[in-house]
């Protein structure tokens, strides 16, 4: 469907907006205002695939600062940046949406909140199911962030993860090996993931796998 010249023209109004709140949020960051960033994750659930792409990737790009992360939170737009990660409308939206994850949970009480929310564990693990290498590669560290907190470990177990991670551990062509094997050996350390691995054919491998590394080292 080719867009009415009201629809080209709401995109470049709401692509505006994005980039000059973008701006706003960095200029007042110190402040303590979340309105600004409420905006940008609002824009993440439009229906137009480059809108919500660019307020994503705009949360991404902010939350490398540490005042930032907690303006995000505090705004409430871990619930904006987990739809994408989930109902994204283009792989690379939902990639920044895992990247944004794993740069907010860098904040210990920020691992506990988002390994707490409804469905940020099992998004990321449909991630690393359907993703391509970046996508899988952004799932895995997220997880991995995430499993440095006792409690999200066995979330991510029940979460269906543990296979996943076995199935890209030994396939060389998905290119996350080493991701993958760090997730796992955090996650030996609960009883839910000690059991599940434990429960796997190729145990042994991954003995060697951890004691030794990866073939990359």
């Amino acid at each position: 469907m080719i867009p009415t010249v009201n629809q080209l023209q709401l995109r470049r109004r709401m692509t505006r907006r994005i980039a000059g709140t973008v701006l706003a949020v960095v200029v007042v960051a110190g402040k303590g205002d979340c309105g600004g960033l409420r905006i940008i994750a609002e824009a993440g659930t439009s229906n137009d695939p480059r809108i919500q792409e660019n307020a994503v990737t705009a949360l991404l790009n902010l939350s490398i600062f540490d005042n930032n992360k907690t303006l995000i939170m505090e705004a409430g737009a871990i619930d904006n940046i987990v739809e994408v990660l989930k109902f994204g409308k283009t792989m690379e939206a939902r990639e920044n949406a895992a990247a944004a994850i794993f740069s907010l949970s860098m904040i210990d009480d920020f691992k506990v909140a988002i390994g707490a929310h409804a469905r940020a564990i099992l998004a990321l693990v449909g991630l690393l199911r359907e993703g391509t290498t970046t996508g899988k590669r952004d799932a895995a560290t997220a997880l991995s962030n995430l499993a440095l907190y006792r409690a999200n470990k066995a979330n991510i177990v029940v979460s269906g993860a543990v296979p996943l991670l076995i199935e890209l551990l030994v396939d060389d062509k998905a290119g996350i090996t080493d991701d993958a094997l760090g997730v796992l050996a955090l996650l030996l350390s609960c009883p839910q993931g000690l059991e599940d691995i434990k429960s796997r054919a190729f145990v042994p491998l991954l003995i060697d796998l951890l004691r030794f590394g990866s073939a990359k080292g």
